[in-house]
Order: C-alpha cells, then structure tokens, then sequence
C-alpha cells in the first residue's frame, strides 16, 4: 500500500487543502513598509485636501462663469475640512412629479430585468430611493432640511474619513500577499490614489448635479456615488492583484504546504 505522502504529490493540489507558506520576518517587514506609507499620506492629506478642492473650484469657476463658489472650513478630528459653498436648487412641482414618475417606471424596469441581476437589482433600489426623493419634495418641499454647503460638507467629511479606513484596511490585505514588496507598495498606492481622486471627481459631479438640476437627487448621489463605490473599484483593483498572483503562485508548488 502507497505511503500518504506518495500519493498526495501525483494530485494537483486544490485550492481547499493548501495554505500559503509565510516567511515571519518578510510579514512584518510588509507590515511595516505599508504602514510607513500609510502615515505618510495621511501627513499629507491636509495638503492633498486643500490642492484638491482647489482644483474643484477653479473647475467649477470656469463652466459657472456667473456663479460664485467660496471654500469654507470645518474641524474634523485633527483636520481642517476644506468644502465648496455655493447655491443650490429646489425643484419646480412639475419637475418633481415628472422625476416621480420616471423613477418608479425605471425602478420597475430594472426590477424586472433578468440579465446582469446584480446591478439592475442596485439600479432598482437607487431609481426607488430617487422616488421616495421625489415625492417628498412635492408633499414636504418647504421642510426640506439641507442646503448645498451642508451637503458639500458632509459629502467631503464623510469620503476623507472613508479614504483613511478604506487605506488601513486595504493595507493589512495587501500586506500579508506571498508578492514581491515593490508590487505590493505599487498596488497599495494605485489603491489609495485612485480613491481619493475618483472622490474628488465624485464630489465634482455632486456639486454640478445639484446645483444644475435640484436637490431632488442628493440620496442618490450621496448613497450612489458616496464612500460604497470607493469600495467597489478599491476590490476590483485588489481582485484583480489577488488574480495575478494567485495565477503566479499556481505554478510555484513549494510556495504551498498540505493542511493537516
């Protein structure tokens, strides 16, 4: 009868029976590593803050060549928050009704659509959301809590708070990956520097979108593109790095040991 042993190097390993061999030293000096980077662009985020919302108004002052946009401060924790303050606008009832209407007719649509579930289902839930909006703007308009500046502000404090988490999560994740440590550095960055610049790009759109065409549409816009879309492209670009080495690593039998 054949020794276990012998047996076990004829199978192609699956992926439920292996664990990845990790070298101590080289964990905690990824650790390390990325944890230095972490602190160094958390340094900077007041600079990073302030060149960004700049870049944002200068933006905004060259297709709004009438409108006035001033940048005011709050306190957040230990940083000054920059945000854009500007006017916004309320929806005429016509408009109102009309974005009720087109909303529950797309709701349904996408509710029914059987292809790609997952996103019509999304899809679905934002175009109902943008209903309820609606119809709250005709039946209670007048009580109608929020200005433009107080969304500005709670847009941004809210996606500078999710850049820190979504950094220091993604760091422990990267960190541990059986990689060479100048592609971990190199997709911890890429990381991080996509979702703070998609953010701005975000806020952008959030500005123009209630500022051009109402308030009616800030849920959408704060639980559409707020901090659960950084969180959508953050995993693609880690899917995509665990893809890569995954496919690496399946050539490497030795990087691999047996569970017991």
């Amino acid at each position: 009868m054949r020794r276990e042993d012998d047996i076990k190097e004829k199978i192609i390993p699956h992926r439920a029976y292996r664990i990845i061999k990790l070298d101590k030293f080289e964990l905690i000096g990824s650790f390390t590593v990325i944890f230095l980077i972490f602190m160094v662009v958390i340094s900077f985020f007041p600079y990073i803050l302030e060149n960004g919302i700049g870049y944002c108004k200068q933006f905004l002052d060259t297709i709004y060549v009438d409108a006035v946009f001033d940048i005011s401060r709050k306190d957040l924790f230990v940083f000054s928050i920059p945000y854009i303050e500007t006017y916004g606008k309320y929806p005429t009832i016509d408009f109102a009704i009309l974005t009720l209407i087109v909303s529950l007719v797309l709701s349904i649509i996408f509710f029914k659509t059987k292809y790609l579930k997952n996103i019509f289902l999304t899809l679905s839930v934002l175009t109902f959301i943008n209903a309820l909006s609606a119809l709250y703007f005709i039946l209670f308009a007048e009580y109608f809590p929020y200005s433009l500046p107080t969304f500005s502000y709670l847009f941004i404090s809210t996606a500078v708070i999710n850049w820190i988490v979504l950094m220091f999560v993604f760091g422990l994740l990267v960190s541990p990956l059986p990689t060479n440590i100048l592609l971990k550095i190199f997709v911890y960055l890429l990381i991080s520097l996509s979702v703070i610049v998609l953010g701005f790009l975000k806020y952008l759109l959030v500005i123009i979108v209630v500022k051009e065409y109402s308030f009616i549409f800030m849920p959408v816009l704060f639980l559409g593109f707020g901090i659960i879309v950084d969180y959508i492209y953050a995993v693609m670009f880690y899917g995509y790095f665990m893809s890569f080495i995954t496919k690496s690593l399946l050539k490497k039998r030795e990087e691999w040991r047996w569970v017991e």
